[in-house]
């Protein structure tokens, strides 16, 4: 079963209520990331993990109890000379912070981390990395659909 480890530099998420001066004073919230555990299964040549975490969120000077979006990914990647990622997920966790409260504990398990089953002994250069993306907060940027244009016929 491959290791589960938090990437460097994202396993704490601030949030400021002046992002163009991020100080301890304007601190909103602080997440961070404590213990994950894993659990795996083979089965018709695919391995299937259950992949949990244990977070605190940390109200600063600025911040009010209330609900808080965190974005966690989660990536299985193939290390090497090359590392190859196998597949990402992002997960949007609501975590309410209740009134009076100025720091929550919250969980999250993800049971649907599957990938194919590795050739072997390539199972021991697979990780699954944890960690906070602040840019899926961010909604996807919606396009408009291209405009169909008329081609002109070919005359027969």
């Amino acid at each position: 079963c491959p290791d589960v480890t938090v990437r460097q530099g994202a396993s704490t998420m601030t949030e400021s209520s002046d992002r163009s001066e991020p100080t301890a004073m304007n601190l909103r919230y602080q997440v961070s990331i404590g213990n994950t555990a894993r659990e795996c299964r083979a089965s018709g040549g695919m391995v299937a993990m259950k992949v949990g975490m244990q977070g605190r969120v940390i109200l600063g000077p600025q911040g009010v109890p209330g609900r808080i979006d965190v974005p966690l990914r989660l990536a299985v990647v193939h290390e090497g000379i090359q590392p190859k990622t196998i597949m990402t997920k992002l997960e949007r966790i609501t975590v309410i912070v209740p009134p009076n409260d100025t720091n929550v504990l919250f969980s999250h398990v993800e049971e649907n981390v599957i990938f194919p089953m590795p050739r072997a002994g390539e199972i021991d250069s697979y990780v699954v990395y944890l960690g906070f993306d602040p840019t899926g907060l961010r909604e996807p940027e919606r396009r408009p659909p291209p405009k169909k244009t008329a081609r002109p016929r070919n005359p027969a």
